[in-house]
C-alpha cells in the first residue's frame, strides 16, 4: 500500500521515491537483529522499547503533518 501511494505521488521523482521506500525494507532485516542483539548484550529488553519510542512518535507526528 505504501509503495502504491508513493508511486502515485512521486510522478517524475519516481527513482528517488522508490529508493526511499525500498531502502528501509532492505536494511531492516539485516541491521535489526544485529542492533537488537548488541543492545540486549549490554542492557535489558526495556532499552529497545525506549529507543523505539521516539522513532514511533516522530513517525506518528510526520504522518499527522503530511
Amino acid at each position: 500500500m505504501a509503495q502504491m501511494a508513493a508511486s502515485r505521488m512521486a510522478n517524475r521523482h519516481m527513482p528517488r521515491a522508490a529508493r526511499a521506500v525500498a531502502l528501509p525494507v532492505l536494511l531492516a532485516p539485516r541491521l535489526g537483529p544485529a542492533v537488537a542483539g548488541t543492545i540486549l548484550s549490554v542492557a535489558s529488553w526495556r532499552w529497545i522499547f525506549l529507543l523505539n519510542l521516539p522513532f514511533g512518535l516522530r513517525t506518528s507526528a510526520l504522518i499527522a503533518f503530511l
